[in-house]
């Protein structure tokens, strides 16, 4: 699972973890069905990326606390994303719904009210912040059940739990989404990414302007695709 930074990090001594993911400010783990974060910078948390309900322009490394999605549900996956000058979290609970938190200044979190639509002129940012510092449901993504995330620099990935769909939105004017070159775009479909007719997709992975997933033919033959500026994040996967 690659995030906007390392692959991973060394977690702090809460864990072990049943997965981490980490940005680079910030980490958000997984362990028996509940998510962790922490901040790896002092500006971990400045985005509210941590999940905790605030953010903050400085906060403890390392200081490791629960992130709850409403209702206390089951936490199945979860990613971290963002550069040095961001950061958002995700995760995907037991019912397939994604929530989202910290820096939403390219629509990262995809909190527009239409699937597919929505742009820098027609978004709407709540209380007129570019960040949400507690876990808000990606309500455009609708009845679609989700099984896995990944979160690039500024744009976010889900492959839906029909293993073949896969939706993206955030940033896009690099490719990253898979569904040509939109300044920004609410949830949508990403063909590039999607499974061929047939086939499924086996993985997902993002990383900086990169998203990419790994396609199963009918036969079992595999094939990487990418979308958007992918060399990093093709060394990253090569070296794994």
């Amino acid at each position: 699972q690659a995030g906007a930074g390392a692959m991973a990090a060394d977690p702090p001594a809460a864990g072990p973890w049943d997965k981490v993911s980490c940005s680079d400010t910030h980490c958000v783990a997984l362990r028996d069905g509940l998510a962790y974060t922490w901040a790896l910078t002092p500006a971990g948390n400045r985005f509210g990326q941590l999940g905790t309900g605030e953010a903050a322009k400085t906060s403890p490394v390392g200081k490791v606390a629960a992130l709850q999605v409403a209702g206390g549900g089951r936490v199945v996956d979860v990613a971290a994303g963002g550069t040095k000058d961001g950061g958002h979290t995700a995760v995907v609970d037991a019912e397939g719904a994604v929530w989202v938190c910290g820096c939403d200044r390219w629509q990262q979190l995809g909190l527009s009210s239409a699937q597919g639509a929505g742009n820098a002129a027609g978004y709407t940012w709540e209380g007129g912040r570019i960040w949400q510092p507690s876990p808000r449901r990606v309500a455009a993504l609708g009845g679609l059940r989700v099984a896995h995330v990944a979160l690039g620099g500024d744009h976010t990935v889900a492959l839906g739990a029909d293993d073949t769909s896969v939706f993206t939105w955030g940033r896009g004017e690099a490719g990253q989404l898979g569904a040509g070159r939109p300044f920004v775009r609410a949830p949508g479909p990403a063909p590039a990414l999607s499974a061929p007719p047939g086939g499924r997709v086996a993985s997902i992975a993002a990383e900086g302007d990169c998203s990419t997933a790994e396609h199963v033919d009918a036969q079992g033959g595999r094939r990487r695709v990418f979308a958007g500026r992918c060399k990093r994040l093709r060394t990253l996967l090569a070296a794994a």
